[in-house]
């Protein structure tokens, strides 16, 4: 399973809830866990993501960020069958 955001797939093109603006993919939450952590596999850092069924799941946790007015939210990306 692959996440088709961290693998370029697709774009998610949402807009914010308090603003309206389109909001900023800024990659997978357990990248910000530590200086490391963008270095660690996928399903290694799905043990510590908050979630104890997102590997079972297919789920990766991507932080969206709003530059206008700075609001940011953790979105549930669905994974896919990679080829």
């Amino acid at each position: 399973m692959e996440c088709p955001l961290c693998n370029g797939l697709c774009v998610l093109e949402e807009s914010c809830t308090s603003c309206g603006a389109l909001l900023s993919d800024m990659g997978k939450v357990m990248d910000y866990e530590d200086d490391y952590s963008a270095y660690l596999d996928i399903d290694t850092q799905k043990q510590n993501d908050g979630d104890r069924t997102s590997f079972e799941k297919g789920l990766c946790y991507h932080l969206f960020f709003c530059r206008k007015c700075g609001m940011d939210l953790t979105a549930a990306i669905e994974e896919v069958e990679g080829s």
